[in-house]
């Protein structure tokens, strides 16, 4: 999903798909905009100019299209995970219907990966989206290789839940950085405390100049509370730099639980259990 940031001169809106906003009173005139879209697989501006004319009704609709392109895609193991440009996205391929839209300025390189039941991990070929045949991308394993394939990898699953709390953590790292939450909003048990918290944070922090670099996320322990029910032990260190370039190092520990739904494990809570800070 795309979430577009529309700014003219000092003004910016947030943007959401065939859904107009009242954005601004203007006098008439030519203005120069930009346009800012993120998703999946990468950022995509806009910058053009438009004139503002008067008319009856003393409004002037503004279309956005931003470019780039969606591509179909063939695979021997729909199961499996899909990387972009080295980190997990989290989804399995079946969960797509498409792969897209791609910025037009940035080739992206695109894998996916399995994990036979001996732990090892399987990838595809690595392609770009310039690699499509004809309009659709292949990610091919070969027979032969992955015939021991499983998406169960451990008998209690505990595999499964330790696995998507370190791609949330990629996930979390783009979506902080590009001021996006539907980049982890499919980790996210629906109407969870987690849920609320981070799209609060992210939503707090939309405009502001910083990164996140994160530098470890290690699992330290794994809890199976339930049949439905985990609970994930991580240490995770990451570098924090604000908007004067001024850089601090932090260490955490964390409990994550994460509960069983009709789609998959969710996160339902993240405790933060210590934090250390330092500067640099």
């Amino acid at each position: 999903m795309i979430q577009p940031t529309f700014s003219i001169d000092k003004i910016s809106a947030d943007l959401k798909k065939d859904e107009p906003i009242n954005l601004a009173k203007a006098y008439p005139g030519t203005y120069s905009i930009s346009d800012v879209a993120s998703n999946l697989f990468g950022q995509m501006k806009v910058t053009e100019e438009i004139h503002i004319s008067t008319n009856n009704n003393h409004t002037s609709e503004i279309k956005i299209a931003f470019p780039g392109q969606s591509y179909h895609f063939e695979t021997n193991f729909p199961e499996a995970t899909l990387f972009v440009n080295g980190k997990s996205t989290g989804k399995r391929l079946e969960e797509f219907s498409v792969l897209g839209p791609f910025p037009e300025d940035q080739e992206v390189s695109l894998y996916a990966e399995l994990t036979s039941t001996d732990g090892k991990k399987l990838k595809s070929e690595q392609i770009t989206q310039r690699d499509d045949v004809w309009g659709s991308l292949y990610f091919t394993f070969e027979e032969n290789a992955v015939a021991a394939v499983s998406t169960d990898h451990s008998e209690d699953g505990s595999d499964d839940v330790e696995q998507k709390v370190l791609d949330f953590r990629d996930a979390y790292e783009n979506a902080l950085n590009q001021h996006n939450f539907d980049l982890i909003a499919d980790y996210m048990a629906p109407g969870s405390f987690a849920e609320e918290e981070l799209m609060e944070y992210i939503k707090e922090n939309d405009g502001k100049s910083y990164t996140y670099d994160f530098v470890e996320n290690e699992i330290t322990e794994t809890r199976k509370v339930n049949e439905t029910t985990y609970e994930i032990s991580t240490f995770e260190k990451f570098i924090f730099t604000n908007h004067l370039g001024e850089k601090t190092d932090y260490e955490k520990d964390k409990v994550y639980t994460l509960i069983k739904t009709d789609s998959g494990f969710k996160i339902k809570f993240i405790n933060i259990k210590n934090t250390d800070r330092n500067k640099l």
